[in-house]
C-alpha cells in the first residue's frame, strides 16, 4: 500500500506520546517522512526559518495543545498569521490528554484544523483519518 502523505510533523512535549504516535503512523503507512518537535516554538521555527522558495510544509501536523514554551493554541494562532501569507495545504490534527468541548470549538475556528482527538491515537484512528482525508481529497 503506498504512503498517503510526503511529510508529517508531530509536535508534542511528551517523548513517549511522540514515540507512540510515530509507531502508529509508521504501521499504517501514512507517510514517507516523519519529523518531530518538542513544543510549538520549535515547530514554528522549523516551518518558518527555511526560505519561502525552498519551504515545503508538512502535509499534516499532529499538534498537542498542552505544551510549555509555546502551547498548541498559541502555535495555531501564530501558524494562522504566518501561513496566511501564502498558499498552504497543511492540515492540523489536534491531540490532547483531556477532551474539552470548549477547547474543541476554539480550535475548529482555524480552517486548517481537521481533527481533534484524545491521546493516544492508535492505528485504527490513524487509518480512519487516512480514509477520511482520502475521500475529502476526491470530492
Amino acid at each position: 500500500m503506498p504512503t498517503f502523505f510526503k511529510k508529517v510533523l508531530i509536535v508534542d512535549d511528551n517523548k513517549t506520546d511522540r514515540w507512540q504516535l510515530r509507531k502508529s503512523i509508521v504501521n499504517t503507512e501514512l507517510v514517507e517522512e516523519i519529523i518531530e518537535a518538542e513544543n510549538g516554538m520549535e515547530a514554528l521555527n522549523m516551518l518558518t526559518t527555511i526560505p519561502k522558495k525552498e519551504r515545503v510544509l508538512p502535509d499534516l501536523i499532529f499538534l498537542d495543545l498542552d505544551m510549555p514554551v509555546l502551547s498548541g493554541m498559541e502555535f495555531l494562532n501564530a501558524f494562522g498569521q504566518v501561513m496566511n501569507l501564502r498558499e498552504n495545504n497543511c492540515r492540523i490534527i489536534i491531540t490532547c490528554s483531556d477532551y474539552d468541548y470548549a477547547e474543541k470549538k476554539l480550535v475548529y475556528n482555524h480552517h486548517f484544523v481537521v481533527g481533534y482527538f484524545q491521546k493516544p491515537l492508535n492505528e485504527n484512528i490513524i487509518l480512519q483519518l487516512k480514509d477520511q482525508m482520502r475521500h475529502s481529497n476526491v470530492s
